[in-house]
């Protein structure tokens, strides 16, 4: 059984760290935007609790044997690499993982060359890089009692399923609670669509005690205009309004227990 290798990283943050869920860039694409990607890439530069999750199809890798038009892209995969590199470059100390989506899958099932990896190699992040899931720990901030925040995040690409509907691909991004049972957030893309919610749950603790606890849940936009493939099949255009995530660790002392939660929101750029 494969098992899931888990990224764990110590943020020197307070209480609060934002999160930009970063994919669908697809560059190398006619319809990539560009000028949108390089002011996200800014404004995670710029922002000093701002970091980033890498979550796939971050190049568009055209191939003959491909749906993508190989005709119709501006850049060939060599190129589209190193543009990606050179766009990438600025941010790469605030990468927390990185993942390939189904676009840079094509060449490694054709060749067996992994493009995602070579451009985490060359970012310095191949230790916050994997090729399937992402399972990612984050310690930051200080709770009442002096200790670290642990938050927990269980994402991948997804190249499965989704649908054209919301509701589709909301119920892909809610069954990943199916690999990882306790993460605090889960993310998906692969759908373009910008989706986001969270449930409660009840869970036993160590003694036996029940305890409320929330999960969230949020489905990455792209960074593409409309156009291309997704107008020939009468895909709807998608919001790709940048957002990010802001997460806010709360713990209050109740007695001589410490209780901790997570408040997070979407919030545009």
């Amino acid at each position: 059984m494969e098992e899931i290798k888990p990224i764990k990283i110590n943020l020197e943050e307070d209480n609060n760290i934002q999160i930009y869920v970063l994919s669908d860039m697809h560059i190398g694409d006619a319809n990539a935007d560009l000028p949108t990607l390089k002011k996200i890439i800014e404004h995670i530069r710029n922002t000093p609790n701002m970091y980033v999750i890498l979550l796939g199809d971050i190049l568009n890798t055209a191939l003959k044997t491909s749906k993508s038009d190989i005709y119709s892209e501006t850049l060939n995969v060599m190129e589209a690499q190193k543009l990606a590199l050179e766009l990438l470059l600025p941010i790469k100390d605030k990468i927390l993982a990185m993942t390939p989506g189904n676009h840079e899958n094509r060449v490694w099932k054709e060749v067996g060359v992994d493009l995602s990896l070579w451009l985490a190699e060359k970012l310095s992040v191949q230790d916050r890089y994997r090729n399937n899931n992402i399972a990612l720990t984050i310690q930051f901030g200080s709770d009442v009692n002096g200790n670290p925040f642990r938050l927990n995040i269980f994402g991948q690409h997804g190249a499965y399923g989704g649908g054209r509907r919301l509701g589709a691909a909301m119920n892909a991004l809610e069954d990943l609670d199916g690999i990882v049972g306790n993460a605090d957030i889960y993310i998906r893309a692969h759908t373009h669509q910008p989706i986001q919610g969270s449930r409660n749950i009840f869970l036993f603790d160590d003694k036996g005690n029940i305890h409320r606890r929330t999960k969230y849940y949020f489905n990455s936009p792209s960074v593409l205009n409309y156009g291309g493939y997704a107008a020939e099949k009468g895909y709807k255009p998608t919001d790709d309004t940048p957002c990010y995530l802001n997460i806010k660790a709360i713990s209050t002392r109740k007695k001589s227990k410490v209780e901790k939660r997570f408040l997070i929101d979407k919030v545009m750029i």
